[in-house]
């Protein structure tokens, strides 16, 4: 199975796949120094390394809760042949693979530009995956990252992606809620809107609006530390996720790199985000222009008091002194050599009220101190990011 690797309709190199070994291997590629691979993210030297993680990034986790039941529907064997059965276009990146000769072009295969089938759509409403048998395979669903079930969905001229909430009775969506509405505080409303949620099969999913504009993509994880020079040595994949977020960020070329880490960080620690690795943060490429920019952070499933499956929310309400030290263990990471010029404490004024007002209502849900012990945590994790932005200034006089 041969796939020409295309950059909108720039051809990169050709691979084959061997689906029974599921390896990919590099045919046919430019010659080291080739614009389009540093702008695709690759690195000549380590090519056939690159192609493999670039084609795997495509299919859906093999963690994903329903993959078995999508795999089914798809009578697909597994996810590799699933995701090789459409082009590999994203909805946040501008690379794709069309079959080598073939004369497809970016805009016949772009999914900004055109609907596509909505099976993912009814199964999350549903639950009926037979449907998939006649969906096709080329939807953005397919090469969607995460282990949730989800489904992107366009709605007028916006494009969202729908998520069921990790608890059975969602009650984790109101700190998805809260974590956005901090997020506006810290970057500024965002132009495509915040999180919201929205009703489907009778159940409330979260839906996030696509950050990106027509000729923008989303440039993270390992192509973003290839474009930004960023060797992470024998920590590897697993490596430190904020150790790698301050040195590719400030490797990548985007304006005020040192104060959109600090932001970043910030925004992290304060809704104490314990589901931070490559895939939930990058920066934002224009690839007509070139020019770049930070991307906001995304991706709240496990903001202020839902820290994880192995430490639950009953957990932090039994040993209430032990989550403040988790606080200050984990989420105690942020340098006074960053740029803390934009900080304004003032506009945190009240947010542990809105903690608590946001909780009130699913009371019967949760235990009856986590909203005061998470507005707690938040206070906390606001003093230390004030008294870490008072020293930078100190520097500064």
């Amino acid at each position: 199975m041969r796939r020409t690797l295309m950059l909108e309709d720039e051809a990169l190199l050709d691979f084959e796949v061997d689906l029974a070994a599921g390896e990919v291997r590099v045919v046919d590629a430019p010659e080291e120094g080739s614009r389009a691979l540093e702008a695709a993210g690759l690195d000549a030297g380590e090519l056939e390394d690159d192609v493999n993680a670039l084609v795997r990034s495509r299919t859906l986790s093999a963690m994903r809760l329903d993959l078995d039941r999508i795999l089914e529907g798809f009578g697909a064997e597994g996810r590799l042949e699933l995701v090789l059965r459409g082009s590999g276009a994203s909805m946040t990146d501008h690379l794709w693979y069309r079959e080598v000769g073939s004369g497809v072009r970016w805009a016949d295969v772009s999914f900004r530009g055109r609907d596509w089938d909505d099976g993912f759509l009814r199964c999350l409403e549903t639950g009926d995956y037979a449907r998939l048998r006649s969906c096709s395979p080329d939807v953005p669903d397919v090469t969607c990252a995460g282990h949730i079930r989800k489904a992107w969905w366009r709605q007028g001229d916006g494009i969202y992606l729908l998520k069921e909430p990790l608890r059975e009775d969602g009650v984790d969506l109101e700190g998805a809620l809260l974590a956005s509405r901090l997020c506006d505080l810290l970057f500024g409303p965002s132009e495509t809107g915040a999180l919201a949620v929205c009703e489907l099969g009778g159940r409330r999913v979260s839906a996030s609006p696509l950050l990106l504009g027509p000729d923008e993509e989303l440039v993270g994880g390992r192509r973003l530390r290839r474009m930004s020079s960023v060797d992470v040595g024998g920590e590897g994949e697993s490596a430190n996720a904020m150790s790698v977020l301050e040195r590719t960020i400030t490797g990548s070329g985007v304006r005020d790199a040192s104060a959109h880490v600090a932001r970043t960080l910030a925004l992290r620690n304060l809704v104490m985000l314990a589901d931070f690795h490559e895939g939930n943060y990058g920066i934002i490429r224009n690839v007509e222009t070139g020019a770049r920019r930070g991307a906001r952070p995304f991706d709240f499933d496990r903001a202020l008091g839902f820290p994880s499956d192995a430490m639950s929310v009953e957990w932090l309400c039994e040993a209430p002194e032990l989550a403040l030290m988790l606080c200050l263990g984990v989420f105690s990471n942020l340098k006074t050599t960053w740029d803390w010029g934009w900080y304004d404490d003032g506009v945190l004024e009240g947010f542990d009220d809105e903690i608590r007002a946001a909780y009130e209502p699913r009371a019967n849900l949760l235990p009856a101190n986590f909203p005061e012990l998470v507005a707690r945590l938040f206070l906390t994790q606001r003093a230390y990011v004030r008294d870490v932005a008072e020293a930078w200034r100190q520097t500064q006089a």
